[in-house]
């Protein structure tokens, strides 16, 4: 709600969109916003033990860029966990779940395709980074699939560097992500911070067959009299972009196919999945990450542990196992939902999305 409140008061005066007065219609599917509400609770309570407090949940409509649910925390009224923070929007580092890009650039350019050879042994890049892996152990050389598929880091480090960071950096922003991407080598594994929001924005342009459809929200805004003030029909919003060809996309969503069955996450819905956690390395594990999708939906959820002072401590949940935790209740697609009003309560007072 929060967000939503924020971009009206961007298009009118703050003071008369607080004081109500206007119907909003918005791209919410309400049945999905219930589900995913009860389920990141639920979710949390599930990770408790594993030091888990707190997670976000956003999905959208890859064909049109209807954001079809939001929760921001996974408990609004909890100050302990800053729970009023929306967390869709903060910065965090996205771990694995960022290599899709990495192997992206490189197949979109030709300097490598799936069945290329790459090669997770140690090895030294710029700035004497070292990259290791969760298991501490390599594999040798392997298949630029197979080694997505295993999530494997140094042939992602590889990968980037022989494509070249700002390349990367710049298929990625082209394909939703608004942050700043450093050009160093631990970028291509997730080493610089993104927010959900614009990391399922990316992943919806995979889905959408590399077509990036800007994300949207707000469908139509009429006065209390139910004069039309603004109305956006999905799919036709500014912005629209085609960043891969179907055939570019397609390379990283056949890749895709086979991870939940790599991983045994016991979807029974066919999504195609990475998921992310950093720290996993130090044993240090701050973020976990799971990132979904099909041509209907894509869907991201962050699993963490914050504080009120915007602080927060590590976790032992890997992206994998929140998966499990997760993937449970959301890898399922929503049916088609036309547009909702807010609720009449809701349109002038603040809460999470």
């Amino acid at each position: 709600m929060d967000y939503l409140i924020q971009r009206l008061e961007n298009d009118y005066i703050a003071a008369a969109v607080q004081q109500g007065g206007f119907n909003v219609y918005t791209s919410l599917d309400l049945d999905l916003q219930q589900l995913a509400t009860t389920s990141v609770s639920q979710g949390v309570k599930d990770l408790s033990d594993l030091d888990v407090n707190n997670a976000d949940f956003l999905a959208v409509k890859p064909s049109t860029g209807e954001i079809l649910a939001w929760v921001g925390s996974a408990d609004y009224y909890n100050d302990k966990i800053g729970g009023q923070v929306n967390v869709v929007l903060s910065k965090r580092q996205p771990g694995s779940s960022f290599k899709p890009y990495t192997y992206e650039a490189a197949f979109k350019d030709r300097k490598l395709a799936p069945g290329s050879v790459v090669d997770d042994t140690p090895q030294t890049f710029d700035g004497n980074y070292k990259p290791q892996d969760f298991d501490g152990k390599f594999m040798g050389k392997m298949t630029a699939r197979k080694a997505l598929v295993l999530s494997r880091n140094l042939p992602a480090v590889e990968t980037g560097v022989k494509e070249g960071m700002a390349n990367v950096d710049n298929l990625a922003h082209a394909m939703g992500i608004n942050s700043k991407l450093d050009t160093g080598p631990n970028t291509a594994i997730g080493g610089s911070d993104v927010t959900l929001y614009d990391h399922v924005q990316g992943f919806a342009t995979f889905a959408n067959q590399g077509t990036k459809m800007p994300l949207i929200s707000i469908l139509k805004i009429t006065d209390s009299r139910g004069n039309l003030l603004n109305e956006t029909k999905p799919g036709s919003q500014d912005g629209k972009q085609l960043v891969l060809t179907p055939a570019e996309a397609y390379l990283i969503t056949d890749i895709l196919k086979d991870y939940q069955n790599q991983w045994h996450l016991g979807w029974n819905k066919q999504m195609y999945t990475k998921t992310g956690t950093t720290g996993a390395t130090s044993n240090q594990t701050r973020d976990a990450w799971i990132l979904a999708y099909n041509a209907k939906i894509a869907a991201g959820t962050w699993v963490g542990n914050t504080a009120a002072n915007g602080g927060g401590g590590n976790i032992n949940a890997h992206g994998t196992r929140a998966a499990h935790t997760y993937g449970r209740h959301l890898c399922h697609p929503p049916p088609a939902a036309a547009p909702r009003p807010l609720p009449r309560s809701a349109r002038s007072t603040r809460g999470a999305p």
